[in-house]
């Protein structure tokens, strides 16, 4: 039992580490650093349809429609045709969305990532709270260490 329990406590802790290089790579996508993925979009003049976002990013209209349905992506909706439309922060967000996407990230983390980026207000609050998170991982990561340790001397006492 307590071998599960150590296993889960690492895994849990590696994706940790791999939400927060997903997040640490979506602010460099953001601020236009060389991070092998492209700047960020352009500003739009006029709202864009589903159709054209999609073919933007290179992705399919259900690709766009999951994104919606996970959270990713809120849309505005014309009234009198009820038609989705993109302004320029949607499109910005799916562009942050599809960057960290073509990471394997699941939809639940990206739609996580562009909510904070959105509420943040700035990337350098958002980079604060990342780098505070970074210390709480990296000390839960130091005391699992020690803790194996002293769980590693406990059992080799007992074994003698």
């Amino acid at each position: 039992m307590v071998p599960r329990a150590v296993d889960r406590s690492h895994a849990e802790l590696l994706r940790d580490r791999g939400t927060l290089d997903a997040v640490g790579e979506a602010l460099a996508h953001l601020h236009g650093r060389p991070s092998g993925a492209r700047r960020p979009p352009a500003r739009v003049a006029q709202p864009f349809t589903i159709g054209e976002l999609a073919r933007r990013l290179g992705v399919s209209v259900a690709t766009v429609r999951s994104w919606e349905r996970a959270g990713v992506l809120a849309p505005d909706r014309r009234p009198s045709t009820n038609h989705r439309t993109y302004d320029a922060d949607d499109v910005l967000d799916a562009e942050l969305a599809h960057f960290i996407r073509r990471g394997h990230h699941p939809l639940p983390l990206i739609a996580t990532v562009v909510q904070e980026v959105r509420t943040a207000g700035d990337t350098r609050t958002l980079e604060s709270a990342l780098t505070d998170w970074r210390a709480r991982v990296t000390a839960r990561g130091l005391a699992m260490l020690k803790a194996a340790a002293l769980l590693s001397d406990y059992a080799g006492a007992r074994a003698d």
